[in-house]
């Protein structure tokens, strides 16, 4: 005969209990062959600080004018800004044209190089004159009539006699040499009141300057219409020590 269990044997006060269900997560698919299957990834919600940030910019932005096309190129502009007690900006009108007279010095430099110096050769069409070295191209002449050479000195001969105009001429033209000078305008006039000799003025100046004055200059033309035109010439020299 069975023995009975003793009193509270197998006794469980909490078997009407029961355990908290644990939630079942959904089976992760297989992944397919040759797939990857990248783990979910849940967004973070934006911090408020970024709208914060936002609605300040705009306020601070609220009758700002935006800057014009002009405007914009002109502060990118690698020149300084003028200013009080600064000299202005060159034009692009004047950049050119100084791009344009370097380019012609160097252009001069390199005929000097093979230009013998001497007596030159002229050459009058009309009123219009022209003389040069032995190995100076038309291309300087041409350079010098279109005014691409910055005048350094100018000389003015009206009112003087054939005399005073040669001796002024004389020294102005070595003592530019001299200090290293490149391009002189000298005024002669056309000689319009010269009578049957002609202009005497002009003559001596293309006579002086193929002369005795040959050695120190490299070419010379008949000056643009806006600096004389037939009335004055634009004398180009050499460089000392060449």
């Amino acid at each position: 005969m069975a023995k009975k269990p003793p009193p509270g044997f197998g006794n469980t006060p909490f078997r009407e209990l029961k355990a908290p269900a644990r939630p079942i997560a959904p089976p992760t698919p297989a992944p397919a062959p040759g797939r990857v299957i990248a783990p979910r990834s849940v967004p973070e919600p934006a911090p408020a600080v970024a709208a914060d940030e936002d609605r300040l910019f705009e306020q601070a932005m609220r009758g700002v004018t935006p800057l014009s096309a002009a405007e914009r190129g002109r502060r990118a502009s690698p020149l300084p800004p003028a200013g009080p007690g600064t000299a202005p900006r060159p034009s692009r009108t004047a950049l050119r044209a100084q791009a344009r007279r370097d380019d012609a010095l160097a252009d001069a430099d390199l005929v000097e190089l093979v230009a013998k110096p001497g007596r030159l050769t002229i050459e009058e069409v009309g009123e219009t004159v022209a003389g040069f070295s032995d190995g100076v191209d038309r291309r300087l002449l041409r350079r010098l009539t279109g005014g691409d050479y910055a005048i350094d000195a100018e000389i003015d001969l009206h009112g003087l006699t054939r005399e005073r105009a040669a001796a002024l001429l004389e020294r102005t033209v070595r003592q530019a040499f001299a200090s290293g000078q490149r391009c002189l305008l000298i005024i002669h006039g056309r000689g319009l009141g010269s009578g049957d000799e002609g202009p005497v003025l002009k003559r001596m100046v293309i006579d002086a300057l193929g002369g005795s004055l040959g050695r120190l200059v490299l070419a010379f033309a008949s000056a643009p219409p806006a600096s004389g035109g037939t009335g004055a010439v634009v004398v180009l020299l050499r460089k000392p020590g060449r």
